[in-house]
């Protein structure tokens, strides 16, 4: 399609850890963590005083499975759930099966804007 340019291939990833690297710079808070939803997957990335902490990509079959991932890896970040916050990026909603569960354990959810380029 573009015979002229040279492509660079970028793993997902990798384009979530320099995308939140990037809104990290402009956060408050020091401790972040972000959720991009895609299909039944959700990738996780966490920052910890604007350094990554922690990136990986989880598959679920239920909101529940979902829950129980995303508390296992507070929990192992040494992270409490009333106190993190959490951005949602992708494909969730506020009524989505998914945000109703999470909201249940997290209170501090909140959903991304869409960077400006």
């Amino acid at each position: 399609m573009y015979p002229l340019q040279p492509l660079t291939f970028v793993h997902q990833a990798s384009a979530l850890i320099q995308a939140t690297a990037d809104l990290d710079r402009l956060s408050l808070t020091p401790d972040t963590v972000y959720l991009y939803f895609e299909d039944e997957f959700v990738t996780v990335v966490y920052r910890k005083a604007h350094q990554l902490r922690f990136c990986n990509r989880f598959g679920y079959k239920n909101v529940q499975d979902l829950a129980y991932y995303i508390l296992y890896i507070l929990d192992g970040q040494d992270l409490l759930p009333e106190a993190v916050n959490l951005v949602l990026y992708g494909e969730i909603t506020p009524f989505a099966e998914a945000y109703t569960e999470l909201r249940r354990f997290l209170p501090n959810l909140s959903f991304g804007q869409t960077p400006l380029v």
